[in-house]
C-alpha cells in the first residue's frame, strides 16, 4: 500500500470531488410530465348497435385489443364492439352473478382456439372477485377466479391488469389512502383445483398510495403510470395520473365536460379510452379518448 504524502493528497482531493459532484456523479430520475394532446368524442353505442340489440345495466369496465372493445355492464352483460366500423357485433350476458363489473381489462394468455386474450373483469363487491373470462364471439366463460384476503380493508376491490409487465393490482382503501396492491399476474396453470387464485398479504410485491379520489371508477396501470378515473355529480370528475414509481400524482384532468360519469379506462398506444354513463339516457353510454404524450 502506498502511503507517501503525495498519495494522500490525492486520495483526498478525489474523495471531495465525489461529494462535491453528488447528483451529477450519480444522477436522479426525470420527473415524468403528462401532456393532454388531444381529445375525441368517439361516438355512443346506441348509434352502433343493431335493433335487435338491446343493452341492459350501466356501462362499466372497458377493455381494448386491437380493433376490438368489450364493454361490461353492471350485471354482467358483455358488449362486443368493432371499433374501426364503429359497429356493435354482439351483446350478451356472461354467468357471473351480478358482478357489478367496474373495472375490464386484457392479459396476454389466450385458451386454445380463443379469439381473445384472457379478460379480467372486477366484481367489485360480494366476494370482489376478480373473473377471468374466455370471451368469444356470442359467449364468455369464467376460466378462473382471483380473490386477495385482505384482514385490514372489507370495502370494494377493484382489479386492474400490466399484461406487458405480468402485474395484476388490487385498487381499494379509504378516502384517506387508496391503494394500489401489486401482484404477480397468475396463469391459468396457477389455479386450484376449483379454478381459483387467492392471494394473501405475503404474495404482495409493492403498494402505491395517494389521496383524494372521490367515488373511485375504474383503474388502469401501463409502463409506470397509474390513471385512476373518478367522480360522478354532484362531485367533480376527474382523471388522475399517478407515478408509480415515486407516488407521485402527475396530473389530475377535468373530466366534467365530457359527460355525466366516467367508468371504464383502458390504454392503446399513447391513447387513453374512457366509456362514459351518459346524461342523455336514451344514449346510454359514449365513448372517448384522450390523447397523451409522457416525458
Amino acid at each position: 500500500m502506498k502511503t507517501g504524502k503525495r498519495y494522500m493528497l490525492c486520495v483526498l482531493a478525489g474523495m471531495a470531488w465525489t461529494l462535491a459532484a453528488g447528483t451529477a456523479a450519480f444522477p436522479q430520475a426525470a420527473k415524468k410530465e403528462i401532456q393532454i394532446i388531444k381529445t375525441e368524442h368517439l361516438g355512443a353505442l346506441t348509434d352502433w348497435k343493431s335493433d335487435d340489440q338491446a343493452f341492459k345495466g350501466s356501462p362499466q369496465g372497458l377493455a381494448i385489443h386491437g380493433r376490438t372493445a368489450v364493454l361490461m355492464r353492471d350485471g354482467g352483460q358483455v358488449n362486443l364492439i368493432d371499433l374501426k366500423k364503429k359497429k356493435v357485433v354482439s351483446v350478451y350476458k356472461a354467468d357471473m352473478g351480478r358482478a357489478h363489473c367496474n373495472n375490464a381489462g386484457f392479459g396476454k394468455e389466450k385458451v386454445k382456439g380463443g379469439l381473445l386474450p384472457l379478460l379480467y373483469v372486477t366484481e367489485c363487491y360480494g366476494q370482489r372477485r376478480c373473473f377471468v373470462l374466455d370471451v368469444r364471439k356470442d359467449s364468455a366463460r369464467v376460466v378462473q377466479e382471483i380473490y386477495y384476503e385482505d384482514p385490514a380493508y372489507k370495502g370494494p376491490l377493484d382489479w386492474c391488469v400490466d399484461p406487458e409487465e405480468g402485474f395484476i393490482y388490487a385498487y381499494g382503501g379509504p378516502l384517506a389512502g387508496r391503494f394500489l396492491k401489486k401482484f404477480r399476474l397468475p396463469a391459468l396453470a396457477d389455479s386450484d383445483a376449483d379454478g381459483k387464485v387467492t392471494f394473501t398479504d405475503e404474495d404482495v410485491l409493492e403498494t402505491v398510495t395517494f389521496q383524494d379520489v372521490r367515488v373511485p371508477q375504474g383503474s388502469m396501470v401501463r409502463k409506470g403510470l397509474a390513471v385512476i378515473p373518478q367522480g360522478c355529480p354532484p362531485l367533480e370528475r376527474n382523471l388522475h395520473f399517478i407515478d408509480m414509481a415515486t407516488q407521485e400524482k402527475l396530473l389530475v384532468m377535468d373530466l366534467s365536460d365530457f359527460d355525466i360519469e366516467p367508468e371504464g379506462i383502458d390504454r392503446k398506444g399513447n391513447w387513453i379510452y374512457l366509456s362514459f354513463f351518459s346524461k342523455d339516457k336514451e344514449v346510454n353510454t359514449n365513448l372517448y379518448r384522450i390523447k397523451i404524450k409522457v416525458r
